[in-house]
């Protein structure tokens, strides 16, 4: 596990991201599928921070870009490889996807990061595709089915590299 520590910098491009993102769908009426009972810049605020943090760590730009629709199924690209980041307040807290439906899961590799303190973000690990569909399971947290996966099934942040040259 890997502890990544966002400077002020990194924590005023969240909130700018967060607005950037939150504030036109607010404006059109769309929610998040979100499982905590946060509001929904907070919830944007999390996730952009946990996407920062991943950035961060392996020296790749952040996804600057804000949409209506989220974005296109993948958070960053590491190595050549497609990565969904997933962003949960508590350690040992699943791996969850916004659908029941694990082939909605468009990334190459999923990553689990943990929220610590609001600058502070534990890498927690990272699972390829494959595994995510033959390990995971339809669960309900009270907000709807949802595809998740044991922390159990994933490896270090750090296979990523080795995931990238193999498929390079």
């Amino acid at each position: 596990m890997t502890e990544v520590v966002l400077s002020p910098d990194d924590l005023s491009l969240v909130k700018r991201i967060a607005a950037a993102r939150n504030g036109p769908k607010e404006k059109a009426g769309v929610k998040s599928k979100k499982i905590r009972n946060v509001t929904e810049e907070q919830a944007h605020i999390d996730g952009i921070a946990a996407e920062v943090a991943v950035a961060r760590y392996f020296n790749v730009e952040p996804d600057m870009t804000a949409s209506l629709k989220g974005d296109n199924g993948y958070d960053l690209v590491i190595f050549g490889l497609k990565c969904e980041v997933k962003c949960r307040e508590r350690f040992g807290y699943d791996f969850a996807l916004m659908t029941a439906n694990p082939n909605e899961f468009k990334a190459d590799v999923g990553i689990l990061v943990y929220r610590m303190a609001a600058d502070t973000y534990y890498l927690y690990g990272a699972i390829r595709k494959e595994s995510l569909l033959e390990k995971g399971e339809k669960k309900n947290y009270g907000h709807g089915e949802r595809w998740v996966v044991s922390p159990r099934y994933f490896t270090g942040v750090d296979a990523i590299t080795w995931w990238g040259r193999q498929s390079a």
